[in-house]
């Protein structure tokens, strides 16, 4: 086979490659929703259209992510039901402001930004939305040491996230997060709680009923960037 003839041959294959690279591309950060609970998007722009403008942090399994990750891990339980928590904040913006202001003024900025967070509740059978609901409360953790470690420097925060040269402050200083707390709409006495840290990948949310006991834990897409519903 001559070099023309396999290149011609190849040209399809690269191309539907290409191809495919490019709708990834275009499914990143996006939460798309099928024909039949389109009504989701449509309930959330009418009570809360700056939510559905800065997006959300979507949670769920463990599998849980932009494109075609989204729905089919988003909701959970039983009766199933899926959260969507409004973004608030990137992991990099949230370390620099630890870093370019006094520990006071950076925790109060922070929780300021946090009481902003609206949580939707979707119930799975219907896709019946409830929301936006407010946080009950906001905490923000995070210790002098570990402000001392961060503030006015280049150090980094997380320990191995970009690469193990450079010494952590968390290593030794422990971390820091923000924890917010809602009464679950759909359980008497339950609650959600939702602890986001500046870390992709490791913020959670964790359910629990009237008793105090856990009864789901979700993974939560935040501290890398907000999805959009489409």
């Amino acid at each position: 086979m001559t070099n023309a003839n396999r290149t011609r041959r190849l040209s399809p294959i690269i191309t539907a490659f290409v191809l495919l690279l490019l709708w990834q591309a275009a499914l990143a950060g996006t939460l798309p929703l099928p024909d039949d609970a389109q009504n989701i998007s449509r309930e959330i722009a009418d009570r809360c259209p700056a939510c559905l403008d800065q997006g959300f942090s979507p949670t769920g399994t463990a599998d849980i992510g932009f494109g075609r990750k989204f729905f089919p891990n988003f909701f959970l339980g039983d009766p199933a039901r899926g959260l969507l928590i409004s973004y608030v904040v990137a992991g990099e913006t949230y370390v620099s402001l630890l870093r370019e202001n006094e520990l006071s003024s950076a925790k109060a900025a922070l929780a300021k930004a946090f009481r902003k967070a609206r949580l939707f509740v979707i119930e799975k059978n219907g896709y019946d939305v409830h929301g936006p609901l407010p946080p009950d409360s906001v905490e923000v953790t995070v210790t002098e040491a570990l402000h001392r470690c961060l503030h006015q420097t280049t150090r980094p925060l997380c320990c191995c996230c970009t690469d193990c040269v450079a010494e952590c402050c968390e290593k030794k200083l422990g971390s820091t997060a923000v924890t917010l707390r809602w009464t679950d709409p759909l359980h008497e006495g339950g609650s959600i709680i939702y602890t986001y840290y500046p870390h992709p990948g490791a913020s959670r949310v964790v359910t629990f009923d009237g008793a105090g006991k856990q009864t789901q834990l979700r993974w939560c897409l935040d501290a890398g960037g907000a999805g959009f519903l489409r």
